[in-house]
C-alpha cells in the first residue's frame, strides 16, 4: 500500500473521484457494492491470496465480473525472477500458476470464463483470469 502512489492518482483524477487505501484480504468497501472488480499485476503482493479472491467475491454484486492479469509461476523465468527479486529485497508475496489461480477462484465462489497465458517478454510470462459472480 502507497501513501505516495495515491497522492499522484489524486493529482491526476478529477476530485469526484474517491479513492481508498486497503489490503486486498480486507477491502474497505461494502458488500455487493461493484459489476467488475480489476486487479493487475498486484495479486502477487497478497501473501493470501485466497483470502483476496473471498474479498473480491464479496464486494461484487451478484453476476459481476472479475479480471486478474499478474504474473505466473508456471513459466520457466518466473521462479527464478520471484527469487531473484526476494534476493534483492523486492517486496513481493507468492507468484501463482494459471492451474492454482483458478483453483482458488472457483474455491472463492467464481465461476470461470477464461484462464490465459501470455509473455510480454522472452523472460516476463503473465495470465489473465476473466470470471464471474453467479446471481
Amino acid at each position: 500500500m502507497s501513501t505516495g502512489m495515491l497522492a499522484k492518482a489524486r493529482d491526476k483524477l478529477p476530485a469526484s473521484v474517491r479513492l481508498l487505501q486497503g489490503r486486498l484480504e480486507r477491502l474497505p468497501i461494502d458488500e455487493g457494492s461493484f459489476d467488475a472488480v480489476t486487479c493487475f499485476n498486484a495479486l502477487h503482493f497478497s501473501d493470501a491470496p485466497q483470502a483476496a479472491l473471498g474479498e473480491f467475491h464479496r464486494v461484487l454484486a451478484p453476476h459481476g465480473r472479475l479480471v486478474i492479469v499478474d504474473w505466473r509461476r508456471d513459466w520457466f523465468m518466473m521462479p527464478l525472477l520471484d527469487k531473484w527479486l526476494r534476493m534483492n529485497r523486492r517486496p513481493m508475496g507468492r507468484l501463482l500458476g494459471t492451474r492454482e489461480l483458478a483453483t482458488l477462484a472457483g474455491n472463492a465462489g467464481f465461476d470461470l470464463d477464461a484462464v490465459e497465458r501470455f509473455r510480454i517478454r522472452p523472460a516476463w510470462a503473465l495470465m489473465t483470469l476473466r470470471a464471474h459472480r453467479t446471481g
